[in-house]
């Protein structure tokens, strides 16, 4: 495997500017739904991005396909500046990074057929090959556990298992290096997540794909991620090999989160101490000074509230913790 970056993120911010009436008056304000996140993903390496809701997972997820512009900040795919490519150049390097939406009943368009869907991303990047193409829609959705007698029907005749099935097939049929997977389960019945799952996994191996997977549910990314990076307020807190963070995690943030992830052991679950975070998430618009986190923390002290930690190694390079209290 190579030990070269394919994904460089550096310092990446994403503002939303917040109107105030109509008139909009005073000081113009922003929502910081990613402030300043930095990390590297390597070939064939998943990174399970996790966080409560609104901590900005997905903003950052759609900010490395630049379907939300970044406010500032530096993405490299590979030996590219991405940020600073426009026109036939961004054109490009598009197909190496795709997406895989959260919500299947609204990623697809209801008025174009599966093989329509899976044509068009080829067929906008000039890739499409009427003598190849064909055979290409095929083996790509009976990888994906889809018929090719489907290719004529449209979404509604699909469950959403089904439909996930067809937007992995899309996402896969640019031959990307990176995908970005938002919340690819959430939004499915419990008995096809694990089915999804499996999919996911055996597809990221095969293809020796690199891949961010954006999700709130540790016990999903445990079981799929190599790397964790754990976001509150729209900043990284905690990052580091997935077995590391759930065996010896450091912040308190990914403490408390870690605890409340069931365990299937009834005499352990009993067993153990939940960290429970008091007050709700700060937010975005105005969050707290200093650490950002120190509003619900256990351990935190006054001078929390001065000024914010810097995310630093922990025993090793490649885990990172911005606390305080943690040396």
């Amino acid at each position: 495997m190579s030990t070269k970056p394919i994904l460089k993120v550096h310092n990446l911010k994403v503002y939303y500017p917040v109107r105030k009436g109509f008139i909009n008056l005073g000081e113009p304000q922003f929502l910081k739904a990613v402030d300043g996140v930095s990390f590297e993903l390597n070939p064939g390496e998943v990174l399970g991005l996790v966080g409560e809701s609104g901590c900005g997972k997905s903003s950052l997820g759609k900010a490395l396909l630049r379907l939300q512009e970044p406010t500032s900040g530096k993405i490299e795919l590979g030996d590219s500046d991405f940020l600073n490519l426009h026109g036939e150049s961004l054109r490009k390097i598009r197909p190496q990074i795709q997406m895989i939406f959260q919500d299947p009943y609204a990623s697809l368009d209801p008025r174009m057929t599966v093989e329509a869907t899976l044509k068009e991303p080829l067929e906008a990047h000039q890739l499409w090959d009427k003598n190849e193409g064909p055979k290409a829609l095929n083996q790509i959705l009976d990888r994906v556990g889809i018929s090719n007698k489907s290719l004529q029907k449209y979404p509604h005749e699909f469950s959403g298992g089904q439909r996930q099935r067809i937007a992995i097939a899309r996402a896969l049929v640019l031959k990307p290096k990176v995908i970005v997977a938002d919340e690819p389960v959430s939004s499915l019945d419990v008995s096809v997540q694990a089915q999804v799952l499996n999919l996911l996994k055996e597809i990221q191996k095969e293809f020796n794909l690199s891949m961010v997977f954006i999700s709130h549910n540790l016990a999903v990314v445990k079981y799929i991620a190599d790397k964790i990076a754990v976001m509150y307020l729209g900043k990284i807190v905690e990052t580091g090999s997935t077995n590391e963070l759930y065996s010896n995690c450091q912040h308190p943030y990914t403490q408390a989160l870690i605890s409340a992830v069931p365990i299937p052991d009834p005499k352990i679950e009993r067993g153990r101490k939940r960290i429970e975070l008091r007050g709700e998430l700060p937010s975005p618009i105005n969050p707290p000074r200093g650490c950002t986190f120190h509003t619900r923390c256990p351990i935190a002290k006054d001078s929390c509230k001065i000024s914010p930690p810097e995310l630093k190694p922990y025993q090793r390079e490649s885990w990172q913790v911005s606390c305080f209290e943690v040396k």
